[in-house]
């Protein structure tokens, strides 16, 4: 059967001054790998902002590979557009969206199969935490707090964002199994009916040549540390009272992400923490190369990307035992109970003391990989609507 594949690189655009974002970067590549690996469609329609920024490695593939181009400048006139193209075509057309949530109180068309991806549930999962508060000042901190008054009204208004978004599309993609279940606990009605599938997300991880040198820098390792999700304040209150306690003497801590004042003034030993806002991707990278340890107590993930930054250059990493990450990370890392400062230490002074063995991490990586590759090329074959490999 002759088919159409429409994709929404809307979604991957910059929202409001987030230029760059997970859902919009997961979209890039699964775009990417589809147009230059496993496209298999008579014809491809891309739908984005042309008044908005796109990565220029996107405009000049959609120019190589001759495909159409649709100007849209929100989700309804996405699905204008496939009213307008089921009238005009004989043509079986598919449609994916990496990024599902923007679908509200739409109905596609009857005879268009709709994917779309759907990366958590995060709002519903957890919606704030005691310190959330901590994280914000001005409006930005009166915005959260009401949230947290409203958080009945709120659960209701990101469930309901959640099943509107998800009721039209035919076949749902989530990026682990402790995602899926998420969906099936939270909506288990609405997703009996559809088509479920868990595709591990691919990730972009740069080739590490056995000449690039890593080093032991006598770092622990926080990321996104102006996200209260991340956990950064009992992070950080944590390695504070290991130094209080004279241990890791030889350490100090390295913390990326604009960490807000009012979190950074209640670290005593202040000599042992340096604070780094926004910084290029180069300096991050070396941040995970150099590293001793990398901390990542998040309190929420759906996948859970960050610790393979690390675990790609062998660190050992301790990370909390939540959500998707056991899933995700197994037995090559150290779990913690992201809300027990005692648990925390504990983990962290194992994990200085013992490393992860390093053959281990590359097989897991190894592992990982393969299956990441692996879901990415059903994927693809999902959106062409075939099921024999490449």
């Amino acid at each position: 059967m002759s088919r159409i594949v429409v994709f929404d690189l809307l979604c991957s655009q910059p929202v409001g001054d987030v230029k760059f974002h997970g859902g919009g970067e997961y979209t890039k590549v699964v775009f990417k790998t589809y147009v230059t690996k496993y496209l298999k469609a008579e014809e491809v329609y891309v739908c984005y902002d042309e008044s908005k920024f796109l990565d220029d490695s996107i405009l000049e593939l959609i120019k190589e590979k001759g495909l159409k181009t649709v100007n849209v400048s929100n989700y309804k006139q996405i699905v204008g557009f496939l009213y307008k193209l089921e009238k005009e075509t004989t043509f079986e057309v598919r449609f994916f969206a990496g990024l599902g949530y923007g679908y509200k109180k739409v109905v596609f068309p009857k005879n268009i199969i709709a994917i779309g991806t759907f990366h958590g549930l995060r709002s519903i999962e957890k919606q704030y935490d005691k310190y959330t508060l901590k994280y914000y000042r001005g409006k930005a901190l009166i915005k959260e707090w009401l949230k947290i008054v409203l958080k009945r009204y709120m659960h209701k208004r990101y469930y309901n964002m959640f099943f509107d978004a998800m009721t039209s599309f035919n076949i749902i993609v989530t990026d682990s199994v402790h995602s899926a279940y998420s969906l099936k606990l939270n909506f288990p009605q609405l997703i009996e009916n559809k088509e479920l599938n868990i595709f591990y997300p691919l990730t972009q991880l740069p080739d590490v040549s056995q000449s690039d040198e890593v080093v032991d820098g006598k770092y622990i390792l926080i990321i996104s540390a102006n996200r209260w999700i991340k956990n950064s304040y009992r992070a950080i209150r944590v390695l504070d009272k290991l130094f209080n306690k004279g241990l890791l003497q030889d350490y100090n801590v390295k913390v990326f992400g604009n960490c807000p004042h009012r979190i950074r003034k209640c670290v005593k030993n202040t000599n042992k923490f340096n604070f780094y806002n926004y910084v290029s991707n180069d300096e991050l990278e070396e941040a995970f190369k150099n590293c001793s340890v990398m901390f990542y107590p998040t309190l929420n993930e759906g996948f859970g990307n960050v610790p393979m930054e690390a675990i790609k250059y062998n660190k050992t990493c301790v990370v909390s035992a939540v959500c998707s990450l056991p899933e995700i990370y197994r037995d090559i890392v150290y779990y913690c109970n992201p809300y027990d400062d005692m648990e925390m230490q504990n983990r962290i002074l194992q994990a200085v003391d013992n490393k992860m063995d390093k053959d281990k991490l590359s097989d897991w990586l190894n592992k990982i990989q393969k299956k990441q590759k692996s879901d990415m090329q059903a994927l693809c074959n999902l959106i062409n609507g075939v099921e024999e490999s490449a």
